[in-house]
Parts: C-alpha cells; sequence; structure tokens
C-alpha cells in the first residue's frame, strides 16, 4: 500500500486573522471613524458566530468569512449614506444582528419601508393627493431600492423588498371618512405602486389597513387611548416636530398634541407587529419627522431600537444622540 495522507485538522483548513488585517483585506484605507465602527460591527459578529478572538487573532473558514465580508460591506454602505451621528451603538448592534441573521440558519432578510400617505397641503385642507405623490415617498422608494441593491450584491439572503402603507390613524379621519375620502386614500395607494414601477423593481406592497391584527386596534382613527408607550423625552422631541410642521397648516396647540399621541400609541403596536412578524429586517426609514423614527422602538429605544437605516439628505444636518 501507498502512504495515506491524514486530512489536515480543521483550524489548519482556516484562515487566521487580526481584525486590523481582515478589514484591510476587504476595505482597503479608510477613515478612522468607519474603522472603528467596522471594527465593532465584526467583533458583534465573531460573538454571535461562536468564533473566539484569542490574544487579537481569530480563525475563519471560508463560509465563515463570506458571511462577515457581506454583513460589513452592507454595514459600509449604511455608514455611508445615513444622516451623520444618528447612529446610536445599540442602533449598530440591532443592524448587524439582523444582517447576520440569515447566515445563521434564520430566516431571509427582509428590508422594508413604511410610506405615509401624500396629503393635501394648506390651511384647512384635509385627505389626500390623486395627482401623484410627494418628493419624500419618491426618495423613499429609491433608499428602498438601493440598500435592497446592497444587499443582493452581498450576497444577503433576502425576501423581496417590502413597502408598508400607513393608510391607518388618518388626519383628521372623521372629515375623511364623512367626505368619500377613503376612495382618494386608495388612489393614493394605486400612484405609490404606479411610481415604484418607474424602477423596475420587485417591490411586494401592503396596506396595514389589510393586516387585522393592526386593524382591528388601530383603524382609521388611530389609538386615542392609552398610556404613551414612549419615554418622556422622545415625546417631547416628537411633539416639537409637530407644533413646526402642522402649525404650517393652521393646527392648534390641542391639536397638535392630540395627533402627537395617537401616532405614538398607534405606530408603537406597528413595530411591536413588525418584531413578531417579520423579523429579520432592516427598516429604510422614510418620512421627513425622524424623531418619529424612535416610536418603532417604544421604550427600548436605548437598549434594543428597532433595527433602521436613516438615509441623509445632502442638506440635513443631523442633532447627535448619544449611544
Amino acid at each position: 500500500m501507498g502512504v495515506q495522507f491524514l486530512p489536515p485538522p480543521p483550524f489548519l483548513m482556516k484562515k487566521i486573522y487580526t481584525t486590523p488585517q481582515f478589514i484591510s483585506q476587504y476595505f482597503g484605507r479608510i477613515s478612522p471613524v468607519l474603522y472603528h465602527d467596522l471594527g465593532y460591527a465584526l467583533s458583534l459578529c465573531l460573538a454571535r458566530m461562536g468564533i473566539k478572538n484569542s490574544a487579537g487573532k481569530f480563525y475563519l473558514d471560508d463560509k465563515s468569512e463570506k458571511a462577515l465580508a457581506s454583513v460589513l460591506r452592507c454595514l459600509e454602505f449604511i455608514a455611508e449614506g445615513e444622516i451623520i451621528g444618528w447612529r446610536s451603538k445599540q442602533m449598530t448592534k440591532a443592524l448587524v444582528s439582523q444582517l447576520l441573521a440569515p447566515f445563521l440558519g434564520h430566516r431571509k432578510l427582509t428590508i422594508f419601508a413604511i410610506f405615509c400617505p401624500s396629503y393635501k397641503k394648506g390651511i384647512g385642507s384635509f385627505g389626500f393627493r390623486t395627482d401623484g405623490v410627494g418628493e419624500t415617498t419618491r426618495l423613499g422608494l429609491k433608499n428602498l431600492a438601493d440598500l435592497y441593491n446592497c444587499a443582493v450584491k452581498n450576497n444577503i439572503p433576502l425576501n423581496k423588498p417590502l413597502g408598508l402603507f400607513f393608510d391607518v390613524a388618518v388626519e383628521n379621519h372623521q372629515k375623511v371618512v364623512k367626505n368619500n375620502g377613503l376612495s382618494d386614500l386608495n388612489i393614493n395607494f394605486e400612484n405609490l405602486k404606479k411610481e415604484a414601477t418607474k424602477l423596475s423593481f420587485p417591490f411586494i406592497f401592503q396596506k396595514i389597513s389589510k393586516i387585522p391584527e393592526l386593524f382591528e386596534k388601530i383603524g382609521y382613527q388611530g389609538i386615542i387611548c392609552g398610556p404613551l408607550p414612549i419615554s418622556r423625552a422622545s415625546y417631547s422631541r416628537i411633539l416639537e416636530r409637530g407644533r413646526k410642521f402642522y402649525q404650517l397648516f393652521g393646527w392648534t396647540e390641542k391639536e397638535v398634541v392630540f395627533r402627537t399621541k395617537v401616532i405614538a400609541r398607534s405606530e408603537y403596536l406597528v413595530g411591536k407587529w413588525l418584531r413578531k412578524e417579520i423579523m429579520p429586517a432592516i427598516l429604510v426609514y422614510t418620512p421627513t419627522m425622524l424623531e418619529r423614527g424612535e416610536i418603532y422602538s417604544g421604550r427600548q429605544l436605548a437598549t434594543n431600537p428597532f433595527p433602521a437605516y436613516f438615509p441623509r439628505k445632502d442638506e440635513e444636518i443631523a442633532t447627535i444622540i448619544t449611544p
């Protein structure tokens, strides 16, 4: 018989890396801020994957290496496109957890956005536009498509991108229902889908009103009674932004306070449902009122925020939220 060779031990079939080596190999020379961001994300991934990082070194098989590179490249995309200073350390942790989950045997990742109806503008106006969609909606569709394309490019296992239409808790719901405004709301939804076809992209759209568990509790009127599901600090920030927005349309202080509380209760319930039903998932935030993004996390904002990407506009300057 010829000489028989035993297969090498498993650790010799893996590559050995340090954090600087791994980041340098896949990202080259990057800014110190991005390096710190990716280094933190890498440490989170290694811990979740059960890979020991001993004396600053870790062993990776081919499958694990590709998964890590995919997750970090998507996080790099988010870092380059997001509102500077808006993402906390806990939000980074939440995003990394969702991006990595499909590689750990969980369900495919769902990248989604929530689109508000396009309301009529002007003092005394109510109801919905039927002549198309606004620029905020167009930008939201593009941002959703961009993050989805990034995940496809980096081989993240994915469901089709989802657009949820927030056709519940509508403004001035009594006037809307009384004046046949719900037909305009449906036209508004059709215009959203029509706008999406311009991107030649495989979006799936869903009305929140067609989700029985949510519509039975929220309805067109929203959740009027009950405790606020967010912190006092979050409520104050959202109320202040709401004043600046709604007073442009002649709303009184009482109306702004009432609307803010209805939205807080209603959007929180949607966020709670999303955590239960579609995770792993990442929300691509679309509204202009950024503070309202805190509602989906509820009182877990500081410890377990809802995983969300907040794309920036060129003219936006963010208020920094500390970790």
